[in-house]
């Protein structure tokens, strides 16, 4: 489903977003708007629908009411998912869940590659190998995910959500759950770098 008439520059629309979680309302008649170069920061206590808010756009959980749309690279907006059940798949976009998702048979090249390769992006050895470097996961590339230490894990988990928007020729949008979370100082420097540069 295709939408004209959109705000220019807008990468992300949400309207009347109401999720449950069981039968607990989570999030209600939520509206926002999410316009490239913008950085937005949710805050609050734990259980008040972030995470559930950053699933629902991601198309992860169904909606009680209300639709989430994505921009197309040609400024249309098409519907991501809506309450009726109407769903088409999200565009590319970076995604960091709270609990990574990742699996951990893959190595640590091969995790990055993949979000990479669902991103539409297909950069060469050498590329991959500089952003782990940067990240500070080239001596572990040949690991096993489920191998790596738990800060390792967040920053593979974290540069997979961001890799796809840096290395992209046109905006697109990240969405990052507890980004910060199990990060050493040094990682959380990189990633405000990166946000920055992002933004």
């Amino acid at each position: 489903m295709i939408r004209r008439g959109v705000t220019e520059g807008v990468l992300l629309e949400i309207e009347g977003l109401t999720v449950l979680r069981g039968t607990q309302e989570v999030l209600a008649n939520f509206n926002l708007n999410v316009s490239s170069g913008e950085c937005i920061v949710l805050s609050g206590p734990n259980g008040c629908g972030k995470s559930t808010l950053i699933e629902s756009i991601a198309g992860i959980l169904p909606l009680r009411s209300g639709e989430v749309s994505w921009s197309t690279r040609s400024g249309d907006q098409r519907l991501v998912r809506d309450s009726d059940g109407r769903r088409n798949a999200l565009p590319p976009m970076g995604l960091t869940l709270q609990r990574d998702g990742m699996c951990g048979e893959q190595t640590v090249i091969e995790r990055l590659s993949s979000a990479l390769s669902v991103a539409g992006l297909f950069p060469n050895r050498n590329r991959l190998l500089e952003l782990l470097e940067e990240w500070g996961l080239s001596h572990r590339l040949d690991s096993r995910v489920a191998h790596i230490s738990g800060g390792q894990r967040r920053r593979l988990a974290l540069l997979c959500g961001l890799a796809p928007a840096a290395l992209s020729d046109h905006p697109r949008a990240v969405l990052l759950d507890e980004p910060s979370e199990g990060l050493d100082s040094s990682s959380k420097k990189l990633m405000r770098g990166w946000l920055r540069s992002l933004a």
